[in-house]
């Protein structure tokens, strides 16, 4: 708990709900009082109460479907205590007893759910899928549709394959959980909203922005009509959808849902990490808008309340001082920036070990803030790091190359760069699809390496990529989307005539229509004008070079 943020909420990750427990019938005995602490959310009572029950159990019989039981309510402590350690414990004792002694039933559903959801929260989604494929085939046989528990086992194991980048069958499992809920309840019940909610956020990260937007801002403004008392499902949904409106490029709506979020979790009297994690977000957000300041003013408050409740070199502090170096190395501040993104990443290290996954985003961030000569050797131990324990056609692989190759650019070694972006492409294809929007930034990315070696006959094949790209932003992101105003400037320079001139005024319109968005021209308008600036003022020249070129000599 924090309790010292309120002065943060003036100032103004996604929120995630924990994974769910399954209604775990049929687990008898369980200690006196244990229910009852469960009920009055005193969970060191319950622990207290059901880890000595467990171990006396298996010490007698460690064949007794009761011990499994214990083991699997064990498990579910210490997921709601997040504390991950004792979930995986209990939750590999119970799987492994119930592979023995009950297989394909009831007990082995339950202990794989609740081992599947540590691996995925412990950092483990490789380790994870195995469990939760083997959950839902379970599920699927022992309860007909439309079944809670496999509603609950195609939510978790979506959650799984969205970390291991197969966005495609997420989609698909939390389609069919959301249809399970609606028929269920209905369109609008809370558990089918719930279930729309992690469909929204598993399209955005697919990079189906618009679909994801459409889907939980229905969800946000139904729960805020329908359900005004649901504090915290509403807390979740405005989290939830701040966070895609900021990938969507709509920066003041999403600063705007991220305030009402805040709110709602100060309602719920929830001051720990659902409100840090929304918090942490809003700042980013206010970095995406160029709001440095502001985002440095609350992550350096998150980082003093935490550090205060946490001490400063607590392993979970790792994010908040990564959070602080980002916005700082952004604004220049360099020589400030990486001894806290060294800091994070050693915390990380420590924490996780130097090969885990959990350590990449860190060893991403100090990279940004380090000279040329030392980003490559930390960019090619990303992309081994990637490779080796996600695949080569994972998107944080495609990303961690992508990075990669700006640094061999930057260098001047452009051969080596076309190369990675090319790689990329053929992967990226098969990986994200032909009408992502990640797709379509590898597209642009291949065709301004070419562009920055000016080879004879390159010019046709760059201009293709351009366009294929930017007709995928334009479906997916809209004519005003940041990247779809940017790549409209870069075809516009390459377009005969009448493209040209209708490419520039379709570039001035989109910007226009984005300041205008804006309740005032204050100074989050202002920022955005100005960043914007070079991209109006070329299309500006291309106008105005398009309006003023020499006539035609009649023939």
């Amino acid at each position: 708990m924090y309790p010292a943020l309120g002065p943060l909420l003036a100032l103004l990750t996604l929120a995630t709900a924990p994974a769910a427990l399954a209604a775990q019938r049929e687990q008898r005995p369980l200690p006196d009082g244990f229910e009852a602490a469960i009920n009055a959310r005193d969970l060191a009572r319950a622990q207290a109460l059901i880890e000595p029950a467990a171990a006396t159990c298996i010490e007698a019989d460690s064949s007794a479907a009761s011990c499994i039981d214990l083991l699997t309510w064990l498990a579910s402590v210490g997921q709601r205590r997040e504390d991950r350690p004792l979930q995986l414990r209990a939750a590999r004792l119970a799987a492994a007893a119930a592979a023995q002694h009950a297989p394909g039933t009831a007990r082995e559903y339950y202990a794989l759910v609740n081992l599947a959801g540590g691996l995925d929260h412990s950092g483990a989604p490789l380790e994870a899928e195995a469990p939760a494929r083997r959950a839902l085939a379970i599920a699927e046989r022992l309860w007909p549709e439309p079944s809670d528990n496999v509603a609950l086992i195609c939510r978790n194991l979506a959650t799984t394959l969205t970390a291991l980048g197969k966005h495609g069958e997420a989609v698909t499992l939390m389609r069919r959980a959301v249809a399970i809920r609606t028929a269920q309840g209905g369109t609008e019940s809370i558990a089918a909203l719930d279930a729309s909610r992690v469909l929204g956020v598993t399209l955005n990260e697919g990079g189906h922005i618009g679909e994801a937007v459409a889907i939980l801002t229905r969800v946000a403004d139904t729960l805020a009509t329908r359900y005004p008392t649901r504090i915290v499902e509403r807390a979740r949904a405005e989290s939830d959808l701040a966070a895609v409106l900021n990938d969507a490029g709509r920066f003041t709506d999403a600063a705007q849902r991220y305030l009402t979020a805040v709110t709602l979790w100060e309602q719920a009297g929830d001051q720990g990490e659902s409100l840090v994690t929304a918090l942490n977000n809003a700042a980013r957000n206010f970095a995406s808008m160029g709001d440095y300041s502001r985002a440095e003013q609350i992550d350096r408050a998150l980082l003093r309340f935490k550090s205060a409740q946490l001490g400063p070199d607590d392993p979970s502090l790792a994010r908040s001082y990564g959070n602080l170096g980002v916005v700082l190395e952004a604004q220049g501040k360099v020589d400030e920036a990486r001894p806290l993104l060294r800091k994070a990443l050693a915390m990380a290290i420590a924490a996780y070990g130097p090969d885990h996954l959990r350590t990449a985003p860190f060893r991403g961030y100090l990279a940004d803030a380090l000279p040329l000569a030392e980003q490559e050797a930390e960019r090619r131990t990303l992309v081994a790091l990637y490779r080796d324990q996600l695949g080569a056609g994972h998107p944080d692989t495609l990303d961690a190359l992508a990075q990669l190759a700006h640094v061999y650019a930057a260098l001047g070694r452009h051969g080596e760069a076309e190369a990675a972006f090319r790689e990329i492409v053929t992967q990226g294809e098969r990986t994200w699809g032909l009408d992502n929007v990640h797709f379509a930034d590898s597209l642009i990315a291949l065709a301004l390496s070419l562009a920055r070696q000016l080879r004879p006959g390159t010019l046709a094949e760059m201009r293709s990529l351009i366009a294929r790209g930017w007709s995928i932003q334009q479906a997916a992101l809209g004519p005003d989307h940041p990247d779809t105003i940017e790549s409209a400037i870069y075809l516009a320079q390459m377009s005969d005539d009448d493209r040209a001139r209708t490419l520039s005024r379709g570039v001035q319109a989109g910007i226009l229509a984005r300041i205008a968005r804006n309740r005032d021209f204050g100074a989050t308008a202002q920022a955005e004008l100005r960043a914007f600036s070079p991209a109006f003022d070329q299309a500006v020249r291309i106008n105005w070079r398009l309006a003023h070129q020499p006539a035609s000599p009649a023939k």
